[in-house]
């Protein structure tokens, strides 16, 4: 029977639970946490805590009882974002909270991944991936559909093509990047999720901003 999180007593008395792993994911917060106060700490996560110097966000899902995370640009790998010439970061500031977005300038060799550990997400729920972009009023060079894969924790591998050139300009779009579930019970070495959004067609693209990417439960409402 797989552990899904560490339990506690609330006031009430009532024996309820932190989330999946919360004693590992914990350990890379960037605030202090109100252990042992099981009510302080649960209203802590379930509003939610940044980790990683800010480049993941964790809530404590209260609709679904699982994990919930957004991964930040800056947890990225995103090739020639070092060169000045094709990619920058810029600020942004939404309902109070500023973060950092990767802008590309232009480039023809466009490819994005990132890797994740599958411990950080709660067994047997099954998470939706949802690519956070933008393309800018003066984006241009988006008539090829991007690819957009997925590495499930079992090695499975999903893909797709989505086209962004007749998307809103200016806003930004949630893009499905497929599902995943993880079986694994333990919360040192569960495997990995690997993501890929790349178009290496040749010619010149820009105006594209990534927010990041959203592990999102079903069922959740958080955002």
């Amino acid at each position: 029977m797989c552990d899904q999180g560490s339990e506690a007593k609330s006031k009430l008395g009532a024996k309820v639970t932190y989330g999946h792993c919360i004693d590992v994911i914990c350990k890379s917060s960037d605030v202090q946490l109100q252990w042992p106060s099981f009510d302080d700490l649960y209203h802590q996560v379930s509003s939610g805590i940044f980790l990683n110097n800010g480049t993941k966000k964790y809530i404590l899902d209260k609709n679904t009882n699982s994990n919930w995370y957004f991964l930040y640009a800056r947890g990225f790998s995103i090739d020639w974002i070092q060169d000045p010439r094709y990619w920058r970061w810029i600020n942004i500031t939404e309902s109070g909270q500023t973060y950092e977005v990767a802008e590309c300038i232009q480039v023809s060799w466009f490819d994005i991944r990132v890797k994740v550990s599958a411990t950080f997400f709660t067994p047997r729920i099954v998470y939706d991936v949802i690519w956070k972009i933008q393309l800018t009023n003066n984006a241009s060079g988006w008539e090829l559909p991007v690819n957009i894969e997925l590495m499930r924790p079992n090695g499975c591998k999903i893909e797709h093509k989505q086209s962004l050139q007749s998307v809103k300009r200016g806003d930004w779009l949630e893009i499905s990047g497929g599902d995943f579930l993880v079986d694994n019970c333990g919360c040192e070495n569960g495997g990995e999720i690997e993501l890929h959004m790349y178009e290496h067609g040749g010619h010149w693209k820009r105006g594209f901003l990534l927010k990041g990417v959203e592990f999102r439960p079903h069922g959740s409402d958080c955002a």
